[in-house]
């Protein structure tokens, strides 16, 4: 399932590409309405597309909030190179959006429903390539932490706190789901094993089955593998073979 962020001031507009991407397979839409909207947005989940309107302000003279967003995310590791398509009716939107952006393409108002979801599959059918750098970031009081996400060895969900293991050290966080920090994770390298465990494939060292339980590289104490989970992670771990 792929994310893709709609950053558009009209809300008509918004709406009419959430129509029109909803056709689009595997995808969640979700839709912000001005730049600091967006900027919230991007602390509750990790997208893979952005769609995103460079005036976002119609009611200022030479609004260039859109722009301000995209550059944004340019400067940010997590999405530096993230596909970005730029809503416009600017009379050179190339320019805009190849040279100053480095944006995957452009779309028009009004929208073309065909070409929309042209553009769009093309970006989300692409692989994405391996980034063994890649920062996830998680909020303890108010402060941001970023780690990189090929040194997550595993995560602990308890009732209270999550704990997040690497190969340096371990992070402390007030409850989440775990769901919510898969999506987070936003990589397909990391796998449940229990109800409250999730492992990296890269630091699993051998599987019992029989036994129902894994060995973590660099962790003493084997890590249960819950009845309810066993099929799911055996079937995920021979599509790495």
């Amino acid at each position: 399932m792929k994310n893709i962020l709609i950053v558009e001031d009209n809300p008509i507009h918004a709406d009419a590409l959430e129509v029109i991407l909803s056709d689009i397979d595997k995808v969640r839409v979700f839709k912000a309405y001005n730049m600091a909207e967006a900027c919230y947005m991007l602390s509750l989940r990790v997208y893979q597309l952005f769609i995103v309107d460079l005036v976002l302000d119609t009611g200022v003279a030479y609004d260039l909030s859109g722009i301000k967003f995209i550059e944004m995310l340019r400067d940010s590791k997590r999405y530096e190179f993230a596909p970005i398509i730029v809503i416009t009716s600017l009379e050179d939107p190339k320019l805009v959006a190849y040279k100053e952006l480095h944006c995957y393409d452009y779309i028009e108002k009004p929208y073309d429903s065909s070409e929309v979801i042209k553009v769009v599959k093309k970006v989300i059918d692409f692989p994405a390539p391996k980034d063994d750098k890649r920062i996830c970031y998680f909020k303890k009081g108010g402060v941001m932490y970023s780690v990189v996400c090929s040194e997550i060895t595993y995560v602990q969900v308890s009732r209270k706190e999550v704990c997040i293991y690497t190969t340096r050290d371990e992070l402390k966080l007030p409850y989440r789901s775990v769901d919510s920090i898969l999506e987070e994770l936003g990589h397909e390298n990391f796998v449940r094993c229990s109800r409250g465990v999730i492992v990296s494939r890269d630091y699993i060292q051998y599987v019992d089955f029989n036994n129902r339980y894994l060995k973590i590289i660099g962790v003493d104490e084997p890590v249960e593998i819950s009845s309810t989970m066993k099929r799911q992670l055996r079937e995920a771990l021979v599509k790495e073979v």
